[in-house]
């Protein structure tokens, strides 16, 4: 699984810049970034989803070989 960021802001409206960590060991870490020191609470919008992964094979050809349509 993995958890994205959607959306931060902060009890103002104001939005916050994320940087987000690869998990390890199951753990998720999120650094936010232009925070102001009036900020009382955040507003988080996260997406947990499964991890998709795809695997491309290609054949090379040599140059010489190509055809013309």
């Amino acid at each position: 699984m993995n958890l994205t960021v959607v959306e931060a802001t902060d009890d103002q409206g104001r939005a916050l810049w994320s940087f987000e960590q690869p998990p390890w060991a199951g753990h998720y870490s999120i650094e936010f970034a232009r925070v102001h020191d009036d900020i009382k609470s955040l507003n988080l919008k996260l997406a947990l989803h499964k991890s998709r992964f795809a695997e491309f094979v290609i054949k090379p050809e040599k140059a010489g070989n190509a055809t013309a349509p």
